[in-house]
């Protein structure tokens, strides 16, 4: 499956009854055991910033997701959007994505624009190999028909010093639903940690916070991963994501719970 693809099936459709939407939660959208699939939660938050910009018609400017529970492959989501307060250019809103009666995922999130005043960047983009030279990530689990198999994604280096980075093939229509997509790539951050630890270590994630600065074409996202502290079981780490020119295009920061693999 090809990353258009994916993030085709990442899009929201209209529930029947006009007051929602639904994510069908398809094996190429998850990860964890091979026997026990849950729906990643970077497309769980790509989805429901989806939801989010079409429900509101502005751009997600951040948005903050907190992780109850994780919705198993096979299993319907249904995603609700309240919009709250709205001026001229900035609204806020919340989402809520459920299965059944019970609420998996919540979001938080800031949409719109301002008149533009130029552009400042101070984020630092180091060069790297082209991802052609670049071997694919050798991921702590490795599962055919899963997420992790149907991106493209190349270590540029051997990550030390809590570092990683990586590039990422975007989708065809990466321009038509940038924010979608960095969503989805932004929760790869806990990929850093069994590098780093030097053990075959997970985790699960507790929050994601995305702040989206621009949206520009890119055929590769170089993506700079920075693990910040491991301490009482929890991760705490930063992420950018460049075009492959260099130009910052968000930068997210997540918390999470490490868990040690047989």
């Amino acid at each position: 499956m090809t990353a258009t693809q994916i993030l085709n099936q990442l899009v929201p459709k209209k529930h029947e009854d006009g007051l929602g939407w639904i994510v069908h939660v398809n094996r190429n959208l998850c990860l964890g055991p091979r026997q026990s699939k849950h729906l990643s939660g970077g497309a769980s938050t790509a989805a429901m910033i989806d939801a989010m910009e079409q429900e509101v018609g502005k751009p997600v400017i951040q948005a903050a997701t907190q992780f109850l529970f994780s919705p198993q492959a096979e299993e319907v989501a249904a995603i609700t959007v309240e919009v709250g307060k709205t001026g001229r250019s900035i609204c806020q809103a919340k989402a809520r994505l459920s299965v059944g009666c019970e609420t998996a995922v919540t979001l938080s999130a800031t949409l719109g624009a301002k008149k533009d005043i130029g552009s400042f960047t101070w984020a630092k983009f180091e060069n790297a190999d082209i991802p052609h030279e670049c071997p694919p990530i050798p991921f702590v689990r490795e599962d055919e028909g899963d997420l992790h198999s149907n991106l493209d994604m190349r270590l540029v280096e051997t990550p030390s010093d809590g570092n990683m980075r990586f590039w990422v093939k975007t989708p065809d229509n990466f321009l038509e639903k940038t924010s979608v997509f960095l969503a989805l790539i932004a929760d790869f951050l806990p990929e850093a940690i069994h590098f780093n630890i030097g053990q075959r270590a997970g985790a699960v994630s507790l929050d994601n916070s995305i702040r989206i600065i621009q949206r520009e074409a890119t055929n590769w996202l170089l993506c700079h991963t920075k693990l910040l502290s491991i301490s009482d079981g929890i991760f705490h780490g930063n992420m950018n994501l460049f075009t492959d020119t260099g130009i910052l295009l968000a930068t997210s920061s997540q918390s999470g719970v490490v868990r040690l693999l047989d």
